[in-house]
């Protein structure tokens, strides 16, 4: 109905496509169907077809040989159960988690990006995050979230981190981010990236902005001026600290240099002839 009042088109395999995901529960003669509450539609299509004789069967032409009809006395099947889950809004605080819409949390991940994902979750959602993908015990989630939200995520990243690597793996991912982020110190990891010296100016400078471009830390000149303006830019060399408070300030770029354009953006400057 949403997308009927504002008139956006409406194609005919999206109709289709609940339609045979229905037809399978009969196939297959489903006892039990699980999904989240977004299918709870397509769970009772599927239990209005079981009650057809009809449909009962004409599945029967599409049901493997390995799956034997269990059909009440008129030809018609036992209606399944739907049993569903709530969605998992992923870290964007808006949208379902999804890998396509890229704000998931892999499990397969490093311990330490997994850590730093919880890290980024809205504070609305950390009863979700804990009810849905933990078995801490209600009142101890009331417990961890009446103090301090960062305490919980951290709390919330050990507890999945540890599940899905190992408890210790998840302490020292904890202890990382509180070193590298929460206490600002530098990453173990930084990485180097190559800077043509044809692009320095005869002082060995360059502009900030395009700088961060070329270096990879920032999608566009557009995108590292913004950055700049937020006071999200600094360089380091030899342990002293500058930030950058100008987009048109002019950076002199040595090798070996430490740049850092957001929390996650970091590389070690290499110069490169040509």
């Amino acid at each position: 109905s949403k997308r009927m009042q504002a008139q956006t088109p409406i194609f005919l395999h999206e109709c289709l496509y609940p339609i045979m995901q229905a037809f399978d529960s009969v196939v297959i003669d489903a006892d039990v169907e699980l999904g989240g509450t977004e299918q709870l539609y397509s769970f009772m299509l599927a239990r209005d077809l079981q009650k057809d004789p009809a449909v009962c069967e004409m599945a029967k032409t599409f049901r493997p040989a390995s799956v034997p009809p269990v059909p009440v006395s008129d030809g018609s099947q036992r209606q399944q159960l739907g049993v569903m889950s709530p969605i998992l809004v992923g870290t964007d605080g808006t949208r379902r988690m999804g890998k396509s819409l890229g704000n998931y949390i892999g499990i397969s991940e490093d311990p330490y990006e997994m850590t730093k994902k919880f890290m980024q979750v809205p504070d609305a959602l950390m009863r979700s995050y804990f009810e849905l993908l933990t078995e801490v015990p209600l009142p101890q989630i009331d417990e961890i979230l009446a103090g301090h939200p960062k305490e919980a995520k951290v709390t919330l990243g050990r507890q999945i981190v540890g599940e899905y690597h190992s408890p210790q793996a998840a302490h020292d991912a904890a202890a990382r981010w509180q070193r590298e982020i929460g206490e600002g110190e530098l990453p173990s990891d930084i990485p180097v990236a190559a800077l043509s010296r044809s692009l320095l100016d005869p002082s060995g400078a360059m502009p900030a902005a395009a700088l961060l471009k070329e270096l990879g830390l920032v999608p566009s000149t557009s995108e590292g001026m913004k950055r700049i303006q937020g006071g999200a830019v600094f360089y380091m060399v030899d342990g002293v600290k500058t930030k950058v408070q100008d987009r048109r300030a002019m950076v002199p770029v040595t090798p070996g240099m430490i740049i850092r354009a957001g929390k996650k953006d970091w590389c070690t400057v290499e110069l490169a002839e040509g």
